[in-house]
């Protein structure tokens, strides 16, 4: 017996189909290599009723349940499969190759139908050659983190000076972090080259090093599954016409001379890109306010697939992030965050006279809270360069001062009271003076600038060593987009998931125009690789099949309540019986917030009424 079994060669493990078996030591995911798994002639004529597969996996189930498996060395004894050996009771005489098997054929039941799905079919014209190569950036003499968005426009901007080197810019595909690909090979000596890069408003030096890592060809005849470099590749490919900073549709505010260029219409983020909405009419249902200074931004999220008939299909559909408002002042997300709901006339009214709005100020205790509130949005955007951090611009200035951007530190006191020692250079006797100034002073005297709140506090930015002091109202977050990744309050929550809720029809509608938006069938990176994309979405047969009844247990616990099913819904009528609310509370939290005024809650608790009564009908028709 032990004879014949060893005879069968080593140990084999099913794959996750359970139709072929591998040599190996995989992990369940389908990764091995190895031969057919020999079943014998005697399983296929099994009398016992087969499961989802068909005869012979009911035969291999029966083996693999009654197998045994010892805790201590974790190999397997039993009568279907011993140590060292394959499956018992197999001799070679017998044994057969099993074919894979083929799909059980559709059903017939319920009414065929036309399902569009949002799949969208590849076309691939030629085979190119793509080569790989792995980018790492980094500054000379110093440790150097960075983001993606920096990485993207270092890279571009290295393109940008040495074309000469990387050939035709639309064989580029770059995935925004570590490698890039194309199909002409690059001149490196001994296999990397570094290039120097100067960058941002204050000169940087860094260095991009390229390497050369493999290279394959783009070929998916007769194959039902790609390498992740190659969907990895592919990816980008699709989406490269947004990513690319040298295309006209991306352009970044990096540089000050920048800013009067046309604003960029998609922020690639991983796999998504989203649509910087504007103002315009067609452009506001992409956009929704969530909370003070945050915005949930429509977008699209795409994958490369391939499919049963072995054909390319790219998987797309409607996605929702968190971002903070552009260019939004910081007195308006003060207002947002201690008037979220509804500011009062009083507020409103002393925000816009001059007369009165100088006296506005803050006591201690909403301080702490436009603290706390402003933390919670602030240091929520992932900045990798310096620190966690929302960046800030201010309002004022040429184009190169409203470009440079600011670190949020802290919330501090009003300008009126900050003080801090403003060092010239006198013009008589060219020496050092210092005095000793507010920031009102400051803004007034210097800028020329005369603040319209003096007594709203300062925010602190820049970093804990250095001390820059600016008022909040010449201050406004960045126009570069920055998404959200903090955890969102309740509210916040409700907010986002009420906007990123939409029928199959709008998630049908915003998808195609978010398409058409990122213009992807005139790609010159999928002409350059011979890919051609359909853009009507994939339909695949369906049936609509009876829904089965809902019954549910009536009170006499003895019969059923058969309930019918139309379209999906069925009417609601009392199934339980529900607790009554005896108790509840109400809440008055009209005008806490008011000038010079602490928080003041009322809570009155009443008994819940007879919801039956005349006594509570008249009371709710008044």
């Amino acid at each position: 017996m032990h004879e014949e079994q060893k005879k069968t060669g080593p140990v084999m493990e099913l794959d996750s189909m359970g139709l072929e078996a591998r040599r190996g030591r995989g992990r369940g995911r389908g990764r091995g290599r190895g031969n057919p798994i020999l079943v014998s002639s005697s399983s296929l004529t099994s009398n016992e009723a087969a499961s989802v597969g068909g005869d012979s996996m009911f035969s291999v189930s029966q083996q693999l349940s009654s197998m045994k498996v010892s805790g201590s060395s974790g190999a397997s004894s039993a009568s279907g499969f011993s140590e060292g050996s394959g499956m018992s009771g197999v001799s070679a005489a017998k044994a057969e190759i099993i074919k894979p098997l083929k799909p059980l054929p559709f059903g017939t039941l319920g009414k065929r139908i036309k399902l569009r799905t949002n799949y969208f079919k590849l076309a691939l014209k030629s085979n190119p050659t793509v080569h790989r190569y792995e980018v790492e950036i980094s500054r000379l003499g110093s440790n150097f983190r960075i983001n993606r968005d920096n990485m993207r426009m270092i890279f571009w901007q290295a393109v940008e000076e040495n074309r000469n080197f990387f050939g035709n810019t639309y064989a580029l595909v770059y995935d925004d972090s570590r490698c890039f690909f194309t199909t002409e090979q690059l001149e490196l000596h001994n296999g990397e080259i570094n290039l120097s890069v100067t960058v941002g408003q204050r000169p940087i030096q860094l260095v991009v090093r390229i390497r050369y890592t493999a290279s394959f060809t783009l070929d998916i005849s007769g194959r039902n599954f790609l390498p992740n470099g190659v969907l990895q590749f592919l990816d980008g490919l699709l989406t490269q016409n947004v990513r690319n900073m040298l295309c006209a549709i991306f352009l970044r505010f990096f540089k000050a001379e920048s800013c009067s260029r046309e604003p960029p219409t998609f922020y690639p983020y991983g796999q998504c890109i989203y649509l910087i909405a504007t103002d315009a009419a067609r452009d506001r249902r992409f956009k929704q306010t969530i909370g003070p200074g945050l915005e949930a931004w429509n977008g699209l999220y795409g994958a490369v697939k391939i499919g049963s008939s072995n054909k390319l299909l790219y998987n797309c559909d409607v996605t929702t992030a968190l971002f903070a408002r552009q260019r939004f002042n910081l007195i308006n997300i003060y207002v947002e965050i201690l008037h979220a709901r509804r500011p009062n006339d009083r507020f409103l009214r002393e925000m816009n006279d001059e007369n009165l709005a100088r006296n506005l100020s803050i006591d201690g205790w909403n301080r702490q809270q436009l603290m706390a509130a402003s933390k919670r949005l602030i240091l929520a955007y992932i900045v990798q360069v310096f620190r966690e951090s929302l960046q800030l611009c201010v309002t004022y200035g040429d184009d190169r001062a409203t470009a440079r951007h600011y670190r949020f530190v802290a919330v501090g006191k009003p300008a009126t009271t900050v003080r801090f020692d403003y060092v010239s250079t006198d013009e008589v006797t060219n020496r050092e003076v210092r005095v000793v100034m507010t920031v009102e002073e400051y803004f007034r005297r210097i800028k020329g600038i005369n603040l319209f709140y003096p007594n709203l506090p300062v925010i602190h930015v820049g970093s804990s060593a250095r001390k820059i002091h600016i008022p909040m109202e010449l201050l406004a977050t960045s126009v570069t987009p920055q998404k959200i990744r903090r955890n969102l309050s309740e509210f916040e929550r409700s907010q986002l998931v009420r906007f990123s809720c939409y029928s199959p029809r709008e998630r049908v509608e915003r998808t195609r125009e978010l398409m058409d938006r990122q213009n992807i069938e005139e790609s010159d990176f999928l002409r350059q690789y011979g890919i051609t994309i359909d853009l009507e979405f994939l339909k695949v047969n369906g049936r609509v099949l009876k829904p089965p009844d809902i019954a549910t247990e009536r009170e006499d616990h003895d019969r059923y309540k058969v309930v019918s099913v139309v379209d999906g819904s069925w009417k609601l009528e009392k199934f339980t019986e529900c607790h009554r609310a005896m108790v509840f509370c109400v809440v008055s939290v009209d005008g806490c917030f008011q000038r010079k005024e602490n928080v003041s809650l009322t809570a009155v608790s009443y008994r819940a009424p007879d919801f039956k009564s005349d006594a509570f009908r008249a009371y709710a028709s008044v």
